[in-house]
Parts: C-alpha cells; structure tokens; sequence
C-alpha cells in the first residue's frame, strides 16, 4: 500500500491541528484521511513526550551529580577538620 501524500503535507497538516483546526476542518482543507490524522498525531505526541521524559532524565541526573558532589565536598571538609 503505497502513501498518497508527502511528508512535507502530513507535516503541514499536523501543524494546523496543533494550531487549533480541528481533525475535520484539516481533513477538508488537505484531503488527508482524518484516521491518518489522528494516528500521525498520536506518534508525534508520544515522540514528544519521549523526547521531554529522556530530557528530564538528564536534568535529574545532573542535579543528582551535583548534589552528591557537594555532599562529598562536605564530608571531605568534616573529615579533614578532625
């Protein structure tokens, strides 16, 4: 089963949706199956949230090192102090 529309026009319709048109006034607009619609825009928000959950991951991560960092910093000064 071959694609009757290119990347560049599903990107497109995507975009409208986001923007606020509805799937109907898309679907009308760019004659792309309003089920192709809903299906793109599925995989675009999952890969969003992917993308979002994979950056939080890192922020905690190097908040974490941070924190252990000065925690050793700490520990070292107490240790030394004696």
């Amino acid at each position: 089963m071959s694609k009757k529309y290119t990347q560049a026009e599903l990107k497109n319709a995507l975009d409208l949706i986001e923007q606020g048109y509805s799937f109907s006034e898309v679907s009308e607009e760019t004659q792309l199956n309003k089920s192709i619609l809903a299906r793109e825009m599925r995989k675009r928000k999952n890969l969003k949230a992917k993308n979002h959950i994979e950056e939080y991951r890192k922020s905690l991560a190097k908040e974490n090192d941070k924190t252990f960092d000065e925690y050793r910093k700490h520990n070292d000064w107490q240790h030394n102090k004696r």
